[in-house]
């Protein structure tokens, strides 16, 4: 009964309160910011649909009946979720004076993924609830 609390809620709370940003709404204009930000709500998702078509065309792989490249997408998306490598690698590429704003990048970018590939997965369950009645 409590796995849903602990999973979605304390645990994510504590992995913020334990990575040390300091949330300064000036950092969300910074290049870095910025950066870290589309690579993982743009880079990631393009990364795995433009793979998964890459193995699929050529016949490397074969794509599921009931694997649309909508749930791909949502894959995708869902693929920009995760900080914990993101900070570790930030902190050995990033001088101290910037490492709260590729921080900023990651947890917003984390964030917006988690939500646009929920909704998306949201939405495609809707519409294939909405395709069996």
């Amino acid at each position: 009964m409590l796995h849903p609390w602990v999973g979605f809620v304390i645990m994510p709370l504590f992995a913020f309160a334990n990575a040390g940003i300091l949330i300064n709404f000036t950092d969300f204009g910074n290049s870095i910011t910025l950066a870290v930000f589309l690579g993982f709500t743009l880079g990631k998702p393009i990364g795995v649909l433009i793979f998964s078509w890459i193995v699929v065309f050529t016949g490397i792989a074969s794509r599921p009946a009931n694997l649309s490249w909508l749930l791909l997408l949502a894959g995708g998306f869902l693929a920009g979720i995760g900080f914990t490598m993101a900070l570790f690698i930030a902190n050995l590429a990033f001088s101290p004076t910037l490492i709260n704003s590729a921080k900023l990048g990651i947890f917003s970018a984390s964030l917006f993924s988690a939500i646009l590939g929920i909704s998306l997965l949201s939405l495609w369950a809707a519409f294939e609830k909405k395709l069996d009645n």
